[in-house]
């Protein structure tokens, strides 16, 4: 079985560990940077792109291209300065839909 590509996108002194990893790595200043980095990625069939949460923040419109699609998965990560909860509230989004209400925190319906 092909073992599926991955990447990460961020500033490079962040995100070099994942290349250590054996994950390829792009590194992103700027919101343009960071597009072209995914949209690249995307079109050279990347199964998985993490991205820090800054640069995720700054081309939330890109991503939103790609929520539609199954391929790739994009997971914002923290910046080195920690967490803003983009991540998590993701994954609490993505959790909630799979299982029709928030199973993380407060079991509201979501259908």
């Amino acid at each position: 079985m092909p073992r599926a590509k991955m990447a990460a996108i961020g500033p490079a002194d962040y995100i070099k560990v994942f290349n250590a990893l054996g994950i390829e790595v792009r590194a992103a200043q700027t919101g343009e940077e960071a597009a072209r980095a995914l949209n690249d990625l995307a079109r050279e069939q990347y199964a998985v792109i993490f991205i820090t949460e800054d640069e995720a923040g700054r081309i939330s419109d890109v991503i939103a291209r790609y929520r539609r699609e199954l391929f790739p998965a994009i997971i914002p990560i923290p910046n080195a300065s920690g967490a803003s909860g983009l991540g998590m509230g993701n994954v609490r989004k993505n959790a909630a839909l799979a299982a029709g209400s928030d199973i993380l925190l407060g079991g509201k319906e979501v259908l």
